[in-house]
């Protein structure tokens, strides 16, 4: 729940986190991993490394679309909120994360030392990445468009950008102070179906005018989870529920 200008390294593993607090209040929670760990964030609710069934130990983010798939044939008594962490254009083995039927941009950067490979070669690689993780969230999406008679919603965002040699800069974790722009400015989207639109009352041209709007960030993620659960807990921030600024009546 804290902030980006309120966060303390410290404290923050004494707190409770939106997959503790949706869990207590009712929700079933899972949280399905195609990537290195949750970094204990995962900790105390249900989990499945899909990297332990997969040859090599390398599992492209389809195997995630299975998941969902698998998950939601299986009945149940009440809301879910399942966490799909997906490997996506983490570096600097951009050339491992996707099947090579998607390799559009050619030539492409086919090594773990990016440094070596010329700029082209390199945002090629990159932007592969970038296709093949589209077409997850497509399948994803699709996947969720089945689900009949069912309030149901996707929020896609990434944990960080990646720097692929500009200003002399490669990968992310650059402190944010100084962190270029391509680290910083991240992608965030949202699919749900008319049955929740309705439930909530939320205009959909409102959330896509949003898009534009330079202060929506992952500060937004916590909140916005919690009012399209309809969880109710004093950490809550109305502010900062997206569902909630476009309600009607507001947006």
């Amino acid at each position: 729940d804290l902030s980006r200008q309120d966060i303390n390294i410290d404290n923050a593993p004494m707190r409770d986190n939106l997959l503790d607090i949706t869990q207590r209040a009712g929700v079933k929670v899972e949280w399905v991993d195609n990537n290195s760990g949750c970094q204990e964030t995962c900790g105390r609710v249900p989990t499945q490394q899909l990297k332990q069934d997969c040859p090599e130990g390398l599992c492209y983010d389809e195997q995630l679309v299975t998941a969902l798939q698998q998950r939601l044939k299986q009945p149940v008594q009440a809301d879910q909120f399942l966490v799909l962490h997906m490997n996506g254009s983490h570096g600097p083995a951009y050339y491992q994360r996707y099947p090579k039927q998607y390799e559009v941009f050619k030539p492409a950067c086919n090594t773990n030392e990016i440094n070596t490979c010329n700029q082209e070669t390199l945002n090629n690689v990159y932007d592969n990445t970038v296709v093949y993780s589209d077409s997850v969230l497509n399948g994803l999406i699709e996947t969720l468009k089945q689900q009949k008679n069912v309030n149901t919603a996707m929020i896609y965002l990434s944990d960080h950008g990646e720097s692929l040699g500009e200003k002399g800069l490669y990968l992310h974790g650059t402190p944010y102070a100084i962190a270029p722009k391509e680290q910083t400015h991240i992608q965030m989207l949202m699919w749900a179906n008319a049955d929740f639109y309705q439930q909530h009352g939320v205009q959909n041209t409102c959330l896509q005018n949003m898009a534009n709007q330079p202060d929506i960030s992952q500060d937004n993620l916590f909140h916005t989870v919690l009012g399209g659960l309809n969880v109710k807990t004093q950490v809550y921030n109305a502010q900062l529920d997206l569902f909630n600024a476009c309600s009607q009546g507001k947006a």
